[in-house]
């Protein structure tokens, strides 16, 4: 035994560039398929708590007076509130309220990312303490909200900020409110990305500990996406929600009226939580781990040829141990050794690469799939793998053993050299060309719809201009309505916006209450006084010169001017977008039309401007009215090649009144960028699997037609010296080889056919990508038909 494994090291060093070429396609291949597997079982498998299967969050869906979805996977303060503590809904639930607040007492004020929970969520998802306790329960009495001022910190929030001194007993300032540090989170806490992939909060806060999560008469309008309930569900949940929910929906209907929104409908719905923690990351695991078998399975046909043509060069050899006399199964041992060394180097390499595959894949991933971070390779996953490459070299030393007539080798040695070596079955031939080219197919057909899918999302134009464009969130703790509160901070911001065009790095500057792809709230707007044929549209305050600061085309009209965003006569005139007014009926030359927004109060349509888009959002429709001085954040555009800080720009604003603060600076165009990055991510991997399953499969054809190529050359030689002319013998291969191709192209459909129904796709968006995979896979044949026989036939015609 130890005489054959040595025998099959030497042959690995012996025979290196078949070792190379093998090692490099299987160890690829491996790799990817290990972590491609892995993320699949993170995707489906449990979720790592307690009773997973019983954990639930509820969605919250508002529609319209035409049954449209207003709001989706959204809750207000006190549905969550008081669905939490419904008997026999939850055996542990939590509200969950996401926000982002202002460090007010350390030196640099850094934006940090809060969540305001009940202390259930910790048990719930088993966030233990390194140090210290929970904070208490918060409590209801009448609409007096009561929560304590005690904080929990994470881990990283603690080594960052509180590092230089005992953390706990600490107070740090949030906003305006001031908190006692009471624990801290043990560094192997994982937090739930509820809210998004990649949330990662740095302190835990009483659930009535922010102004959005008070209770009041009208809060039940305040449904936001950033807020949520998730618990552990106890049996007959559904029917209990149903109940909550027709309550809730007949309080919300009435405050609906009341604002102008017309009749509206509230529905609730417990949805497993695996769905929200991992619905992308298991829609995407699927396709990976698809694509990994696509690739894997091509891989191994051009391996299994490769090992089959080396088996057969040796055929001399065998027969001369055979002469000697060896025992059958002593040669089915030594091939056998051959091959566990083959792909035990493969899988040693693939143990190597799977590692930096895996970092790559959550590198790019970590914004866009939720959980991704969870990855990691067990020993049980290696072990896998390992027990798959040996169950592939017992296999391929079986399969190439079998095409051996043993009682044949002595013939063989005295008759070598007269084509017995390197030769496969015809048949065998045929079904490798085959099986790569039906895979290849299918693979390069999903691989083709990537790319042009999420690369058509990619090339679209936005529709504003943001290189250079910052968004200036002001921290902003009042948010009174008087006509006094808001002309005071309508000087403020006149202020502002006067100081900074004084600064030679600013080109523009214009109040907005959002940015340009910041989608929070809804305005309904019609062409007839008709609150059942309205639309509603996502609303947006802004004020003078906004479109020329972040350069978005007026096609009809013009914008607001500084007269219009008096405080005594707000929303006279409205502005929406090309893709609204298309939908409403209007063209460009509609401009001054009445429109009816909300409770149907007339307003006179002043501009239509271009529509903006982002991967992630779509076309929103938008409805632009003036500024209300509610909320003062800016826009400003940079002048070319300059740059502005969070401690400059706070230095500058102060001047004007010392206690305003910068809460946060964005990047317009870092933040398109982030919002395009699931879009990119998905195209390059087009790119990738399409270049990759090309070179797979033209390899893997290169040398099978070649050989078939080789055995039709006696044939021709005959046709050829009885008169047959080059050009005929081509083009009778030629359409040969095409009426071979077109019944596989069949099977490749009833297998793209048999994937959607399994995967339910819609088969019609993919048969434009179906058409092109089968083209260029038929394009490749002919053209690696057409170079092998035209090269053949040049030897004797």
């Amino acid at each position: 035994m130890w005489s054959d494994i040595q025998d099959a090291l030497r042959a690995l060093f012996s025979r290196w560039r078949m070792t190379a070429c093998f090692v490099l396609l299987q160890s690829s291949a491996m790799a990817a398929l290990l972590v491609a597997g892995v993320l699949a079982w993170q995707a489906h498998g449990p979720l790592p708590y307690e009773q997973a299967e019983r954990l639930a969050w509820v969605d919250g869906e508002l529609r319209n007076e035409q049954g449209e979805v207003a709001l989706s996977e959204s809750l207000s303060a006190p549905a969550a509130w008081d669905l939490h503590r419904t008997p026999e809904l939850f055996e542990q639930a939590s509200p969950v309220y996401y926000t982002d607040m202002l460090y007010a007492n350390h030196p640099q004020q850094p934006r940090i990312s809060a969540a305001l929970v009940e202390p259930g969520y910790f048990s719930l998802f088993n966030m233990t303490l390194q140090s210290g306790h929970y904070f208490a329960a918060s409590s209801l009495q009448g609409q007096q909200a009561q929560s304590a001022t005690q904080v929990v910190v994470s881990a990283r929030f603690a080594r960052r900020y509180l590092s230089e001194q005992d953390a706990l007993g600490q107070v740090v300032q949030l906003d305006d409110r001031r908190f006692q540090v009471v624990g801290i989170l043990a560094p192997d806490s994982r937090e739930p990305e509820l809210f998004r992939a990649a949330q990662y909060s740095d302190v835990f806060l009483p659930f009535f500990s922010h102004t959005a999560t008070e209770i009041t008469p009208f809060a039940h309008m305040a449904i936001r996406n950033n807020l949520m309930l998730v618990g552990r569900t106890m049996p007959g949940a559904n029917t209990v929600l149903q109940t909550q929910a027709l309550q809730l929906s007949a309080d919300i209907n009435e405050l609906s009226r009341q604002y102008g929104f017309g009749d509206t409908s509230f529905r609730l719905t417990l949805r497993p939580l695996d769905s929200k923690l991992k619905g992308a990351l298991q829609e995407t695991g699927s396709w990976l781990l698809g694509a990994a078998l696509g690739v894997i399975v091509v891989t191994l046909c051009n391996l299994f040829a490769l090992y089959l043509l080396d088996f057969k060069s040796r055929q001399a050899q065998l027969a001369l141990h055979l002469a000697l006399g060896a025992r059958p199964s002593r040669l089915f041992r030594q091939v056998l050794c051959h091959a566990v060394a083959l792909f035990g180097l493969s899988a040693l390499v693939a143990t190597g690469l799977a590692p930096g595959l895996l970092a790559l894949v959550q590198y790019w991933g970590e914004d866009i799939l939720g959980s991704i971070t969870w990855l990691h390779l067990s020993w049980q996953a290696y072990l896998g793998m390992w027990l798959v490459a040996l169950l592939l070299a017992w296999g391929f030393a079986r399969s190439v053993f079998a095409f051996v007539e043993l009682h044949g080798l002595r013939q063989q040695l005295s008759g070598s050299g007269k084509g017995q070596v390197k030769q496969l079955p015809g048949w065998l031939s045929q079904l490798l060309i085959n099986a790569q080219l039906v895979i290849g197919m299918v693979v390069l057909c999903f691989s083709l719809w990537l790319l042009s899918h999420y690369g058509a999302q990619m090339s679209k134009a936005q529709g504003f201009d943001d290189t250079g464009l910052v968004q200036v969130q002001m921290q902003q703790l009042d948010f009174e309505r008087s006509e006094a509160k808001a002309q005071a901070r309508r000087q403020l911001s006149e202020a502002n916006i006067k100081a900074l065009l004084a600064q030679p790095q600013i080109a523009a500057v214009s109040l907005a209450a959002n940015h340009p792809l910041e989608m929070s709230w809804v305005e309904p707007i019609s062409t007839v006084p008709d609150s059942a044929r309205q639309l509603t549209a996502f609303g947006q305050w802004s004020g003078v010169d906004y479109f020329a600061t972040v350069g978005q085309r007026v096609l009809a009209g013009s914008e607001y001017s500084a007269e219009q965003m008096t405080l005594d006569a707000p929303g006279e005139a409205v502005i929406i977008n090309q893709g609204l007014a298309s939908k409403l009926g209007l063209t460009l030359q509609d401009v001054g039309v009445t429109l009816y927004s909300r409770n149907q109060r007339p307003v006179r349509l002043q501009a239509i401007v271009a529509d903006v888009y982002s991967p992630a959002l779509g076309t929103p429709d938008i409805v632009y009215l003036p500024h209300n001085f509610f909320i003062t954040n800016l826009m400003i555009k940079l002048a070319p090649g300059q740059s502005l800080t969070k401690p400059d720009l706070n230095a500058l604003l102060r001047v004007q009144d010392p206690t305003q603060s910068v809460f946060q600076l964005t990047s317009m165009t870092a933040h398109a960028g982030a919002m395009s990055k699931s879009a990119r991510l998905s195209a390059y991997t087009g790119i990738a699997l399409s270049s990759l399953m090309m070179l797979l499969v033209g390899a893997g054809l290169y040398g099978v037609l070649g050989y078939l190529t080789l055995l039709t050359a006696p044939v021709w030689r005959i046709k050829w010296q009885l008169g047959a002319k080059a050009g005929t013998l081509l083009k009778e291969h030629l359409i040969i080889r095409v009426c071979k191709v077109l019944p596989v192209s069949f099977v490749a459909f009833l297998l793209l056919v048999g994937v959607c129904w399994v995967f339910k796709l819609a088969l019609m968006g993919l048969l434009v990508s179906f058409s092109l995979a089968v083209t260029f896979m038929f394009l490749m044949v002919l053209l690696l038909d057409y170079y092998h026989t035209n090269r053949l036939l040049k030897d004797f015609c």
